[in-house]
This record gives C-alpha cells, sequence and structure tokens, in this order.
C-alpha cells in the first residue's frame, strides 16, 4: 500500500511539472519526479526505475548548474531590464537573453514594416518612437513604445490588415522567421512567453478596433 502511495505521488508530481513557467522550474520538478521514481523502486525493488530514474535527476540536476552559472553571467540593460518586466515578466533572466538575442536591434526612418493584403515577413518590437498604421491609405493608429508589428501574421497565419511606417525615426527589435523558429527549438519557454505577449498585443488591437467602430449614442452613426 505504502510503495503505491509513493507511485501516485511521483506521478503527481510529474502532473505538476506542467505548470511553472520557467524553464529551470520546470528542470527542478522533473527532478523531483525522478527521485520519487527513485524512492518508488527501491521500495518495491525495480532497479531498472532506480538506475533510469536516478540518471535522470543527475543529467536535469547538471543542466540546473548550467542554468545558474549563465544566470549569473547574464547582464541586461536597465534597457533590456525594461522590456523583460513591461512584456516578458514571467521570463527570468537567461530564458529572456535568450530570446532577446535572436531578435536585431535597429533604427528605422522611412522602410514600410507591413503591407495590407501581405503575411508579414517578420515581427517588430516598438522599442522607442512611433508606428503609423494606415488602411486603404488612411491613418488609423499608431503604436507606441512596446507595441508590436506583424505578429498577427505569426499568431493567425492570416495576412496583415494594414499598412506601417515608422513616424520618424523609430528604434525596433526585429524577429525573422528563422529566430522564431529556433526560439521554439531551443527554448519553448522562450517562444510560449512571446507568443503569449503576442497574442495580447492582437487583442488590444482588436479591441481598440471594436470601440473606435462602435456607434455614437443617439446618432447610429460611427466615430
Amino acid at each position: 500500500m505504502g510503495s503505491e502511495l509513493l507511485l501516485h505521488l511521483a506521478y503527481i508530481v510529474r502532473f505538476l511539472s506542467t505548470l511553472p513557467r520557467s524553464v529551470f522550474g520546470i528542470r527542478n520538478t522533473l527532478i523531483a519526479t525522478a527521485v520519487a521514481f527513485v524512492i518508488y523502486g527501491i521500495v518495491a525493488g525495480v532497479v531498472a526505475m532506480i538506475v533510469w530514474n536516478g540518471i535522470i535527476a543527475i543529467l536535469y540536476a547538471i543542466q540546473n548548474v548550467k542554468h545558474l552559472r549563465a544566470r549569473s553571467r547574464a547582464t541586461l540593460t536597465p534597457h533590456d531590464e525594461h522590456f523583460r518586466r513591461l512584456l516578458f515578466g514571467s521570463l527570468d533572466e537567461v530564458d529572456f537573453a535568450v530570446l532577446w538575442s535572436l531578435g536585431q536591434e535597429g533604427t528605422m526612418t522611412r522602410q514600410q514594416l507591413t503591407y495590407q493584403g501581405v503575411p508579414a515577413d517578420s515581427v517588430w518590437l516598438v522599442l522607442d518612437g512611433v508606428v503609423d498604421v494606415r488602411r486603404d491609405g488612411q491613418l488609423v493608429n499608431k503604436l507606441g513604445v512596446g507595441s508590436l508589428v506583424g505578429e498577427m501574421s505569426y499568431v493567425s497565419g492570416h495576412p496583415e490588415v494594414a499598412d506601417t511606417y515608422p513616424q520618424g525615426r523609430v528604434l525596433l527589435r526585429r524577429w525573422q522567421p528563422s529566430a522564431l523558429r529556433m526560439l521554439a527549438e531551443v527554448n519553448p519557454v522562450a517562444s510560449r512567453a512571446l507568443f503569449e505577449a503576442m497574442s495580447k498585443d492582437l487583442e488590444r488591437k482588436l479591441n481598440w478596433q471594436l470601440r473606435s467602430a462602435a456607434p455614437v449614442a443617439g446618432t447610429g452613426r460611427n466615430l
């Protein structure tokens, strides 16, 4: 009976490993899972379970030691840390550093970012300045610091619904499709955080569009 409870405990801990949002937290929970299975293996006399889960626990522990060393070396500028807290607060410094390093930072002045009716070829984050949003040639919105551009194509797979242009000199961080694919492979936690940030940004834009299209009370006309 006691060994069966240990087995249930091991599976409960394995289930809990799906909850942490950082790679470090996931590894810690998986180590606890492996240890629980090792204990069960000792009680039940299952040598294979003891050996393999012991190896798994050691490997994850080694990865976490490397993670801690990388964290101690990860140096974010105040500028970078601002955007980590603003958009990616669930990521620790190491996971965020991976996400940030795969993007390219630069200034743009006149280059068009997205084209109405065409899928975007990248995702941009506005770090400084303003990006104009035009639909059918008409200015419909302005995107400021912390806004994402081109995320609709990445999130939904649909073409962009507007043209976007930098208003004067704008500082942007750009993630190309190859970088986004690499991020999904090397750090799924950071990739999920970026996807969530894009989804929230897209939701804010859709809510803004709905509010701006709402009829004025008593007139039946749209703003």
